[in-house]
């Protein structure tokens, strides 16, 4: 279940956000701000747990906000289709 929250930033700043939301293809400001709480979040479970680097299929694609895992799994099964 998601939960809304709300920030202050100054306008400023909120006019780059926007500028980026188009130039990586952001659906919102709300898909913006998911993405930069997952980049944070990657990092900090490594050095939270001790770990130098987590295992390949449980790191966080960074582009897409989901485990590299899937994404290999998705690939090998579009292969066989093709």
């Amino acid at each position: 279940m998601l939960k809304p929250i709300s920030i202050t930033l100054p306008e400023k700043m909120i006019d780059q956000i926007d500028e980026m939301l188009f130039e990586k293809d952001f659906a919102s400001r709300s898909d913006f701000f998911r993405h930069l709480v997952r980049m944070w979040f990657v990092p900090m479970q490594s050095v939270m747990t001790g770990q130098e680097e987590q295992e390949a299929g449980d790191q966080i694609d960074l582009e897409y906000g989901i485990p590299k895992g899937v994404i290999r799994k998705i690939e090998e099964q579009a292969k066989l289709i093709n």
